[in-house]
């Protein structure tokens, strides 16, 4: 006796569903239903993602900036300053 399993996953919906290979019986269903989430959750939560990976792009920015040309120009007292001034700018 073989069984197969099927699964579906919707928006609002899991289902499941158990049959014999053999006879084509429909051994178990299980449907569990539950609420949709709403739009303007969405909305909220991407508008925090996106300020989360600008305010990280920014700083990495920064950083690539800083190493890239601290190793270029090292005797330049003035640049290091600016260096030093602009890393808490975007913090």
């Amino acid at each position: 006796m073989g069984i197969n399993i099927g699964l579906d996953i919707g928006i609002a919906s899991v289902g499941l569903a158990v049959v014999d290979s053999d006879t084509g019986n429909v051994l178990e269903t299980v449907a569990d239903l539950f609420n949709c989430a709403e739009v303007s959750e969405n909305v909220k939560r991407r508008e925090f993602r996106q300020a989360r990976r600008l305010k990280r792009r920014q700083h990495t920015r920064l950083e690539d900036f800083t190493d890239s040309e601290s190793s270029y120009i090292t005797s330049d007292k003035r640049f290091a300053s600016l260096c030093s001034a602009a890393s808490g700018f975007f913090e």
